[in-house]
């Protein structure tokens, strides 16, 4: 997507969100509300440790997302978080400001959503009385509005009283908070930090996004923000100071509009009255709204400064592949091998990556990839890194040297021959355990202890060759059950560093059991240690007693 589309496709998505909030109103599904924030707050924090981790929890966050859509009225704002979420998983294969910005944009959609429709239905108990019910579960919703706009303590109880009392008031706490968060963090914006101050815009527009029906946020435009993106993405300073200019001025108004006394225009009114009206005044300004549609304000803006691509087609093959990666972490290949292929089309779309001499050698290992048997985690990576490569020299930037021998190894080394290797190398580690078995016996519990110990330190080994094998026949097959199998295997998932580590303290202590029993037994530990003698006589002596 080039930085020209984007002022357009924002004034589109803000026109389609103005209609889409017509019958908005209706209770929300708060606990799967309360799910998705959590889970989006813990994508963000994870992400410094795991991208595993991370993406864990954005799955969550989809399947709260899938719970709460039936209780969003607009189609098109549970499109938004779709592709919020979507465009999420993407920015995982990039950087965690990147991850950051997609989650910010996520909950100010979230925000928005929650606003509309309780001031929807705040607007409508105004003329009846809802039943106990309902009026109820308004109070609820109303208690995690304040929550979610940050309200202090007066404010919070001012609200709680307006919902019943006086809607406008309690619409009117909500602007001003929201003015204030978006002033504040253009404030804080540093165009000399370029990472900073893509973090603090972002903010800023997710806070847009939430006030939108405000009737003071007239002051700001969308252009406005996405020119400000644009230029930063651009590296133009200059436009980018003037923009900023321009966004800090409309701040300013919308804090002004926002504490003025209320008045006629300010009233809270239904959707359908605020739309059809369309004076300034109104609850959900059509040509001020942000793009909280299928293109949020957040999807175009959140990948160009720090991506190094505008396409949307970049982005679209980072979510394939974050779909692909998590279907392979639980050996779901065919919807592994489902993301490869919807990857390589958005591939094609993706026309500023062509310009890389590797891009026909990525197309060639995607291809390859997505009918690949018995695919494995490690296999989407190193497309991830490969892709990664490609993206950096079309921006005439070096790649990595580990990226380019990872997705050589994965050539070479995947599939059956992975799996066939893995379970040579099973059975070749069973014949020493066999062997001191046979000569050493096992009535000893000093070296049945050590032979336990042993078994543990080749676990890796055991499970990859046993595991994948049978997985990878079971993919071949189409035999589920048998596919799943690839689970047991320690490199599959963020599960196995844990329990390796488990296997290798139990390893360690067996091993030291053992081998300090028999020490004890030959007199070498002890109150009764004989003293050391020759290298002959010892073995003599070690003999004797077998």
């Amino acid at each position: 997507m080039s930085a020209s589309d984007r002022p357009s496709i924002l004034r589109g998505g803000a026109l389609l969100l103005s209609l889409s909030l017509l019958g908005s109103a209706g209770a929300q599904n708060l606990d799967a509300y309360r799910q998705l924030k959590v889970a989006l707050g813990n994508a963000v924090q994870d992400r410094a440790f795991s991208k595993a981790r991370s993406l864990g929890d954005l799955q969550k966050a989809q399947q709260a997302l899938d719970t709460l859509k039936p209780t969003i009225r607009s189609d098109l704002l549970a499109q938004g978080l779709d592709a919020s979420l979507s465009s999420s998983r993407a920015s995982l294969a990039r950087s965690a400001a990147d991850l950051e910005a997609q989650v910010t944009q996520a909950r100010g959609l979230m925000r928005a959503v929650l606003y509309s429709q309780t001031l929807s239905a705040l607007a409508a108990a105004q003329s009846a009385a809802p039943p106990a019910g309902q009026s109820a579960s308004l109070q609820n919703q109303s208690r995690l509005l304040a929550e979610e706009f940050g309200l202090d303590a007066a404010s919070r109880s001012l609200f709680l009283k307006s919902v019943s009392r006086d809607a406008a008031q309690a619409q009117r706490l909500l602007d001003q908070a929201a003015a204030r968060k978006v002033q504040g963090y253009l404030g804080a914006v540093n165009l000399a930090d370029r990472a900073g101050a893509y973090l603090n815009l972002t903010r800023a527009a997710s806070w847009f996004t939430a006030a939108q029906g405000a009737p003071a946020a007239g002051n700001l435009q969308v252009d406005q923000f996405a020119s400000a993106f644009s230029a930063l993405g651009g590296g133009d300073s200059g436009a980018a100071r003037s923009a900023l200019q321009a966004l800090r001025a409309g701040a300013a108004r919308f804090v002004i509009g926002a504490s003025a006394a209320p008045g006629s225009a300010s009233a809270v009114l239904p959707p359908s009255q605020a739309t059809s009206q369309g004076t300034p005044g109104s609850t959900i300004p059509s040509q001020t709204a942000p793009a909280a549609s299928p293109t949020p304000v957040g999807q175009p803006i959140a990948t160009a400064p720090l991506s190094g691509s505008g396409e949307a087609g970049v982005d679209q093959v980072y979510a394939n592949l974050g779909r692909a990666l998590s279907a392979a972490a639980v050996a779901d290949q065919p919807a592994a091998r489902q993301a490869l292929a919807d990857a390589e089309r958005a591939l094609g779309q993706a026309s500023t990556l062509s310009r890389s001499v590797s891009y026909p050698v990525l197309a060639q290992d995607l291809s390859t990839l997505k009918t690949r048997s018995g695919l494995r985690p490690g296999d989407v990576q190193s497309l991830i890194g490969e892709l990664g490569n490609v993206e950096a020299e079309a921006s005439a930037k070096p790649g990595s040297v580990l990226n380019a021998s990872a997705a050589s190894v994965s050539r070479s080394f995947g599939g059956g021959v992975r799996a066939i290797f893995f379970f040579v190398l099973a059975l070749l580690s069973a014949y020493p355990l066999y062997l001191l078995n046979l000569a050493f016996g096992s009535r000893n519990p000093y070296w049945r202890a050590i032979l336990g110990g042993l078994i543990l330190l080749l676990l890796p080994a055991l499970l990859e060759g046993v595991g994948g094998l049978l997985g990878f026949l079971g993919d071949l097959s189409g035999v589920g059950a048998l596919r799943s199998l690839t689970n047991l295997t320690l490199t599959q998932n963020a599960w196995g560093g844990p329990v390796w580590i488990l296997s290798l303290l139990l390893a360690l202590t067996a091993l030291t059991y053992g081998f300090r029993g028999l020490c004890l037994q030959f007199g070498l530990l002890g109150a009764n240690a004989r003293p050391l003698q020759t290298e002959t006589q010892s073995s003599l002596e070690w003999d004797e007693e077998i």
